[in-house]
Formats: structure tokens, sequence, C-alpha cells
């Protein structure tokens, strides 16, 4: 069969391989409408880049197969997420991080991001693409080698200009990458914004998601915006560092500790301490405490070592006593305790500090956990407490705790330490944080408690110790 056409054009004389390779150059080169994107009778991306689709095989004038030379080599598809940024930046982080789409194929990964914010939340889009960058220069990364393309302003109140602003986007994403599965991410920003995305996915039949964080999964959507049922669980692992970046924050790595800052017998001695709340906590551990900060404040104890009186009629009291001397943090002779300055912060309250940090690391049931964590930049004194006395992280979700052996106002005022942990939690965690203030003390519990529901604060007290860990991994599931 004679070859006609463009085919015939490229001369029946050159090979059978050369004669594809010359037709493909020729048509890259057309300036034909059809040949600006994709080039439909040579197959070739027009930019010159590379080949849409590689020719296994082409047909000789007399119908013989010949395999092409050095075809090019197509890269696995994978995605590109185009997602809207709001006020809280973690949304735009989980499908980034899931662990089920890092398990996958690679034609399922992440290939590039592109963030789209309004001008309210433009900074908050600033903060997402440093947080990537940094993380991705750390250790087993998950977004290391995703692209991070320039963050794009779109409108957040007017319907058509988002839904145009969104369509300019995609436009771009896909001239960039038209290899790959765009997917857009629509939980941010404002509802215009939302509504906008939907459209313009649907328009410029894109996949789309929606990350759910009440219920731990992310909702898919198809080309046509149908949703893809059942929804699909999200597990992340985002460390708290990416975390804080992504809300605009920085933490000291020098100051911040973890459980492995606590020594084991000092580790095993807290959780014992809590599991025998009445007895070594309520009879032994806060008289103590009590009486030398009363001494301290009345001036009838003016230096170290400060002295207490403790005669326990209990026995679990008796061997609270005991353990703490054991463990090197107080002298006691059966009817008194001498406490050195160097142990005072540690008996006066960092011993709670200590265990909300071990009780959250104990069963390894959060990705991590911090204790105590100081923002960067911060310049503490020896007398300032800790900024935030122990930090949880799980599935992408932040627990701030702020612990107090009473909360009086010796230890800053139960208003202020509300008022300090909603601030917190704002900031670092929004709607994907929990603050918990954690009281050693149950004098006035209800008191505490009423004042901690109107602030929004949950709350651990006393005997509700050994169970800390738990509520703390209820309140953020």
């Amino acid at each position: 069969m004679p070859a006609t056409g463009n085919w015939a054009a490229v001369g029946a004389s050159r090979s059978p391989a050369r004669r594809w390779q010359v037709f493909s150059r020729r048509a890259c080169k057309a300036s034909r409408p059809a040949h600006r994107i994709t080039c439909k009778t040579c197959t070739a991306f027009c930019a010159g880049t590379r080949l849409r689709r590689i020719m296994s095989a082409t047909l000789t004038s007399n119908g013989s197969k010949t395999i092409p030379k050095n075809p090019s080599i197509r890269r696995p598809e994978m995605k590109i997420l185009v997602s809207l940024v709001g006020e809280q930046p973690t949304p735009n982080l989980i499908p980034l991080f899931d662990k089920r789409t890092l398990a996958g194929p690679e034609e399922g990964r992440w290939r590039a991001v592109k963030f789209l914010a309004s001008g309210a939340t433009w900074k908050v889009g600033e903060n997402l693409l440093k947080a990537l960058e940094a993380d991705s220069n750390t250790p087993n990364s998950a977004v290391a080698g995703v692209a991070r393309m320039e963050l794009k302003q779109i409108e957040a109140w007017s319907l058509e200009n988002a839904r145009q602003n969104i369509k300019q986007a995609l436009e771009e994403v896909r001239a960039a990458y038209p290899d790959d599965t765009i997917v857009v991410n629509f939980t941010g920003g404002t509802k215009i914004m939302s509504l906008a995305a939907y459209q313009a996915a649907v328009e410029m039949g894109v996949e789309m998601v929606y990350v759910n964080t009440e219920k731990a999964h992310i909702s898919r959507f198809d080309k046509s915006g149908a949703p893809l049922n059942p929804p699909s669980p999200f597990e992340t692992k985002i460390s708290v560092e990416t975390l804080f970046r992504a809300a605009g924050r920085e933490i000291d790595q020098g100051k911040t500790r973890d459980v492995n800052a606590i020594a084991p017998n000092v580790r095993d001695l807290l959780w014992w301490l809590a599991n025998n709340y009445d007895g070594a906590i309520k009879d032994c551990l806060l008289p103590v405490q009590k009486y030398i900060q009363n001494g301290l404040r009345d001036k009838t104890i003016t230096a170290a070592p400060y002295r207490a009186p403790l005669a326990p009629n209990s026995k679990i009291s008796q061997e609270a006593a005991g353990r703490i001397r054991d463990a090197g943090l107080w002298a006691w002779n059966g009817n008194e305790v001498s406490i050195e300055q160097s142990k005072w912060e540690f008996v006066k309250g960092g011993w709670l500090e200590s265990y909300a940090v071990v009780a959250l690391a104990r069963d390894n049931q959060f990705d991590e956990v911090s204790g105590p964590l100081f923002p960067k930049g911060i310049n503490l004194d020896k007398e300032d407490m800790p900024d935030i006395d122990a930090l949880g992280c799980r599935n992408g979700r932040l627990a701030l705790l702020e612990c107090k052996v009473t909360g009086s106002q010796e230890d800053g005022g139960l208003t202020n330490i509300l008022g300090k942990l909603r601030a917190h939690e704002r900031l670092m965690g929004g709607l994907y944080g929990a603050s918990v203030f954690v009281r050693a003390s149950e004098e006035n519990k209800t008191r505490v408690e009423t004042w901690a529901q109107e602030y929004g604060v949950n709350v651990v007290i006393g005997r509700d110790l050994p169970q800390l860990a738990d509520r703390v991994l209820k309140i953020i599931s």
C-alpha cells in the first residue's frame, strides 16, 4: 500500500524508524491550533519536551512493523494537588502525608502541589511552602521530591471571579504537567472559594477531595463531581515541627525535650505515683509541696534545703515517700523531708509536667510527644515556666497540655492558664488541635471544671491522671 499524506511527505527513501522520527519532529513544529497542546496526528507533546504516548511500532509502506530507535521513555502518571488555603493549614497537609497514598503504587503519588490562597490567607500559603521545603530535607520525608509550584492568589468572595481564577490555575497546572492527574482539594478557604473550586473542577474534568477531620477521612469526587463512596480514612504522620512551621511558628530544638530526657527510674516512679493517687500524691506529695510553697510565700521558709513534716500513716504513703527518696528527689527520715534547691522545681510541679510526657509516650499511641516545648525566639529566664508543658501529635492533630499542681494564683491563676491554652490551640492547632489542662489537686474540682468548660478547655484532674493518654487521644480523635 503506497504511503500517502504527511507520512509520504517524510520520504519513502528513508528507513522506517528515521521516517517516524522526522515526521514527529515536523508535526511538533506545526502551527495549526490542533498542535498547540497535543499533536493529534503524531501523538507528540508539541512543547517539544516529551512524547505524550510512545509509538510502539510504525507501519512501513509494505505493511511491516519496525520499532523506532531510542524512543522517549514516558514517566509514570502521578498526581498534582491543587489545594485551597484557609486559615488552618492542616487540611492542606493531610493529603500530602496520607500513608495510604504514600504506600500505594507510584502512579497514585504526588508529583507536585500548588496552593491557591486569598489575600487574607496569603501568609498561610507562604508558611505552608516553607514548611514543606523544610520537611522535604529531613530523612525519610513524605514530601521529598514533591515539587512546590508558585503560590497563586484567587478571589475569596465573588463566585464567578473565584471560578475563573481557579480554572486559570488548573489550566496552568495542566500545561506544566500534561501527563499527570490533577486533584483539587477544596477543604480550605471561604465557602465561595470551595464552591468555585468544585465548579471549576467539574468544568475542567478534574478529580476532587475534601478532608473531613471530624471523622478522620477523605471524601473523594470523580471528574463529574459525583462522590466516590465510601470515604477513605486518612492516616498521617506529620512532625510537630512541620505543623508548627505551617502555622507560622518555629520550635527551639535546643531547649525542647522528649521522654528520653527523663531518667527511666523517674519515669517508673511517676507512673506508680499516678496509679496510687490517694496515698502517693494526695496524702504524700501534695502536702509537702503545699507546706513549703506557703512557707516561701509567708517567708517562714527562707533558705534551702526546704523542710516539711511528713509522717504518713498509710502503707502507700510511706512507700511513696521512700520511693521519692530512693529516686534522689528528697531526703526523708520518717518524720520530715528535706529538699535541696536543685530538686525543688521538680517537687513543686515539674513532676506533673514530666508525668504528662511519660503518660503520652508510654504506649506509643501518639506519633510524637514533646515536653517541655519552647517556641523559638522567646527569651525565657529561669523563673519562667516552659511555654508548652507537654504536647502530643496523632494523625495530624495536636494536643497541647498545660500542667499545674493547683492552678492557684501562685501557679499563674486559673483564668490566665485557661486563656493561654486557648491561645495556643488557636495559633498552633485551630480546628485540628485541642487544649488540655492537667491538674494534680482535686481541690475545688467543680469550680475548675466549670471555668474550663466556659473557656472550651478540656481538663484531666487528680484521680483521672492514669487515664491521661486515653483521655487526650479521645479528645483529638
